[in-house]
């Protein structure tokens, strides 16, 4: 498999990122403090490479200090006669080192060094004080604790306890009655397949030399394991090395987990680090914001932060807890809006190379998702997602009965595929997988589509996620329309003479309409939406599909508006992700200020550490909060780029630079007194450049390059390859320097633990 356009190093060469920044300076203003220690994985600081993670905090029953480890990838490998992914192949608890220090606990200070992605601080105890550096290795599947000691506290011991290699979630039967009950929630299939659970043998402990080494085995195959070190470096200095490996189908781990080990141990120190401070230096200044409230700029930065610990290119995808799992109902990933979220920000970010595992888990499994696809005949031209799976995608469309009817997962998956296209305008990205899975996916809604009496095409009853049944649902009449219209685009610009070209017009043609009533989009046909629930799942058209949109005139604005403020009526049932698809849809009508009033309704949902968490931590609604800010600064659907179409009244100076827009052009601007200065864009393809910088009415718009206006405040910029234009009004071009908005000191580092 070719890896396409996104490298982060050959990324770096097309930046253009202000030098006025100093970067050091600038991230430590929103470095997580604690100045006293975290007893809950919710207050924990967290750290990650995209596979392997970390938190660390107090264990209050023990009083030793816990050291909590995470791989995204371990899994079981389990088939269906084990129940669907939730028992057959959910994520495993790896378990945790605890360190019991010589005297009591009595005080901490740390600080999470963002710049750097490394914990440092002090411990004190009545015996002395423990002075440690701790980071999860960018490039290693490793973990370093380095600790300076005085007093008596030289003599601290670290203890691994690992986690159960089994299923976070209940309800696998135990006896004929339970058994009764699973057949009845997931499907008949279960009746003469379902296994009695089996766990997998326990960990065994074995030494290599020096090196410590934790082995689980699976029975279905492959094992996972830890090896570590604590190695004396100094008279009064010890680090404790870690590395945690996985194998499948064969049994490799220990052996490489221990010989990982072996080579650092041995490797010269600063070295090692050095890969590791140069990936995350070189990685945070890919683009730039800044905005005058000091806590929400945190959040955002902790957000970019959080997705290069929880995914990289060639690391496994985003899953629904991240890197940080917990005791969980959910230890798998879920695809019917988590997914979706996460990813949203990687391409406004300009991190392109993030979205890659998305588009890499698709690629390689591609014949999972076909063979997912039921009826069985039905595979011969379609593909298929379930609600849940792991990192292999393997669930058959029956292996959940209750989810049978939702079919939208793959598809609205697709269109995340579909932006980190649009964002790179890589052809061989639509080539090799948009093109090809889209159109499966589209084929399976082709296999339920009827004609009425009315000569429209309509869809059977289908699910929309978390909300009900319905027929013609809104939420797969959407996704059905922007899937053609995006297959007609596709192949026109690969030159792909599809036999399919006509039925794909004719559905564009004939689809139903989106069913509305008098309080706007409904759930489906002849059900309107009447309840609370955290999903907008029926509201998909106006966005992130752009269908219905405002720019087609003052009845579609109101029309999404008042569909809006009902579903959010609704309260009981709203969680933090409502919180932000609210202020996307508000931003994506250029309703600035109740953007940012629904922006600031997920403060109470948040962890002190920034973390998200419902019946277990998720990841998806901060990643969708810090695209609610990119949906308030800039948008580019359409073709157009829209620079601050919904900034709100509070932000009346914002700048960012080298966000990315779709047609692979990156953006800087800078609003200063509530008004855009310039914009400069950067043409990574040669796209069309359509640019609405917003500025004040009747302000002369100048720029350096060959442009003209199209229509009222559009302005198509001619750029090659490679070329820059900036656009300005009034004194903007006194204003093209990135200089952060000036912070606000009472705000500075407000995440962690504060006295």
């Amino acid at each position: 498999m070719r890896t396409l356009l996104f490298p982060l190093f050959a990324l770096l060469l097309t930046l253009t990122t202000s030098a006025n920044i100093n970067w050091p300076k600038f991230m430590a203003r929103h470095d997580f403090v604690w100045e006293k220690i975290p007893t809950r994985w919710e207050e924990a600081p967290y750290l990650g490479n995209g596979n392997v993670g970390s938190q660390l905090y107090l264990d209050k029953k023990s009083g030793e200090l816990r050291l909590q480890l995470f791989r995204i990838d371990i899994q079981d490998h389990r088939d269906n006669s084990h129940g669907w992914t939730a028992y057959s192949r959910p994520r495993l608890m790896l378990g945790s080192f605890y360190l019991k220090t010589v005297g009591k606990i009595t005080g901490a200070n740390w600080r999470m060094d963002l710049w750097n992605a490394t914990l440092r601080g002090s411990i004190e105890t009545d015996k002395g004080t423990l002075t440690f550096e701790h980071l999860v290795h960018t490039e290693d599947m490793a973990v370093l604790t380095k600790i300076t000691t005085t007093g008596e506290e030289s003599g601290h011991i670290w203890r691994w306890a690992p986690g159960p290699s089994k299923t976070t979630r209940k309800g696998y039967p135990r006896n004929e009655k339970e058994r009764e009950k699973f057949i009845r929630i997931y499907g008949e299939i279960y009746r003469d397949t379902l296994k009695p659970f089996i766990p997998n043998p326990a960990v065994r402990l074995e030494k290599s030399g020096e090196i410590n080494l934790a082995i689980q085995n699976l029975l279905a195959g492959g094992q996972y394991a830890v090896a570590w070190q604590d190695q004396k470096v100094a008279a009064d200095t010890r680090r404790h090395i870690v590395s945690i490996e996985k194998s499948y189908p064969a049994a490799t781990a220990a052996k490489t987990a221990a010989k990982t080990v072996a080579r650092i141990s041995s490797t010269e120190e600063a070295a090692w680090l050095k890969v590791h401070t140069d990936w995350w230096h070189n990685y945070y200044p890919a683009s730039f914001f800044s905005i005058p409230d000091t806590r929400l700029e945190s959040f955002y930065w902790h957000q970019m932060f959080k997705m290069a610990c929880a995914t990289r290119e060639d690391r496994p995808m985003m899953d629904t807890a991240g890197p940080w799992i917990q005791p969980t109902p959910w230890p798998y990933i879920t695809w019917d809006l988590n997914v979706q979220l996460c990813y949203w920000p990687t391409g406004p970010s300009n991190r392109l190379h993030l979205g890659r595992s998305l588009i890499n888990v698709i690629e390689k499994n591609k014949q999972n998702l076909i063979n997912n696809v039921r009826p069985k005949e039905w595979q011969v031209d379609s593909a298929y997602i379930p609600v849940v799976s792991a990192q292999d995608l393997i669930e058959p469309r029956n292996g959940d009965r209750r989810y049978f009817k939702c079919v939208g997962n793959l598809p609205w998956a697709m269109h995340n595929c579909w932006l980190l296209y649009r964002f790179s305008m890589d052809d061989e990205i639509l080539r090799q997988t948009v093109y090809p899975m889209l159109k499966r996916s589209i084929n399976l809604y082709r296999h339920l589509l009827i004609e009425g009496k009315d000569g429209k095409l309509h869809l059977p009853v289908t699910y929309s996620p978390e909300a009900g049944h319905a027929p013609d649902c809104n939420y797969d009449v959407a996704l059905l329309k922007w899937g053609v219209q995006t297959l007609l685009w596709s192949a026109k610009r690969l030159g792909i003479e599809d036999p399919l070209i006509k039925d794909w017009e004719d559905i564009d043609k004939r689809l139903v309409d989106f069913p509305v009533d008098e309080n706007g989009f409904m759930l489906g046909a002849g059900h309107p939406w009447n309840l609370s629930h955290r999903h907008y799942s029926h509201l998909l058209m106006a966005y992130p599909l752009y269908l219905v949109n405002q720019e087609q005139g003052p009845e579609e604005k109101a029309l999404i508006k008042k569909s809006l403020e009902h579903w959010i009526s609704f309260k009981g049932a709203l969680k933090g992700y409502s919180y932000t698809g609210a202020a996307s849809i508000s931003a994506a009508i250029g309703e600035g200020n109740d953007s940012l009033k629904y922006l600031k309704g997920l403060e109470r949902f948040l962890q002190p550490n920034g973390l998200y968490k419902e019946a277990g931590p998720v990841m998806e609604t901060p990643l969708s909060a810090a695209q609610s800010m990119h949906d308030m600064v800039i948008q580019s659907w359409g073709e157009t780029i829209r620079v601050f179409p919904a900034a709100p009244d509070a932000w009346q100076d914002i700048v960012f630079e080298d966000f990315r827009a779709e047609g692979a052009f990156l953006v800087s601007s800078r609003r200063a007194g509530g008004e855009t200065k310039f914009v400069r864009v950067e043409s990574l393809a040669g796209e069309r450049c359509l640019v609405k910088p917003n500025f004040p009415k009747n302000a002369k718009a100048q720029c350096n390059a060959n442009f003209q206006e199209v229509r009222p405040g559009v302005f198509l910029i001619h750029l090659k390859k490679g070329e820059t234009a900036t656009i300005w009004q009034g004194d903007g071009k006194n204003h093209l320097t990135g200089k952060p908005i000036p912070a606000n000191p009472k705000l500075l580092n407000t995440f962690g633990l504060r006295n």
